[in-house]
């Protein structure tokens, strides 16, 4: 088991999630702009869907940093992949707030996946050969 990819994956998907609330934020003060241009209630539900994803992401990876849900956390990485999917599911590119969504998304998803190859077992290490011992010299 490797922490260092563990510690990475859960930084990355934390800032994934952090990003995806970011973006919403970012798409709620774009809102009247874009309410007189693209009134489509598919995209609305989109983004409140990615909204979710983003903020259990962030409970989840800051629950996992404050080491709380230890015992469950190949199920809390497998979660993590699956929002981060579902965050990439904002398609509004109308402003710049779907495309940091979108980034947001694949950063959980690439911690995610950093994180579940830190849980792979380690190799176990090989015995050490028996040198052959020198013969003396005459």
């Amino acid at each position: 088991m490797s922490l260092t990819y563990i510690k990475y994956g859960v930084l990355l998907a934390l800032l994934g999630g952090l990003l995806g609330i970011i973006a919403f934020i970012l798409g709620l003060l774009m809102v009247p702009i874009l309410a007189s241009l693209t009134p489509n209630m598919l995209l609305t539900i989109l983004g409140y869907l990615s909204l979710l994803a983003s903020i259990i992401i962030l409970i989840l990876t800051l629950a996992l940093a404050a080491r709380k849900l230890l015992a469950k956390i190949k199920t809390i990485i497998l979660l993590v992949i699956i929002l981060g999917i579902i965050e990439l599911l904002n398609l509004n590119f109308a402003t710049i707030a779907p495309i940091i969504s979108i980034i947001g998304g694949l950063l959980a998803i690439i911690g995610g996946i950093l994180a579940m190859m830190g849980m792979r077992p380690a190799p176990a290490p090989k015995p050490a050969e028996a040198k052959p011992k020198a013969k003396k010299a005459k």
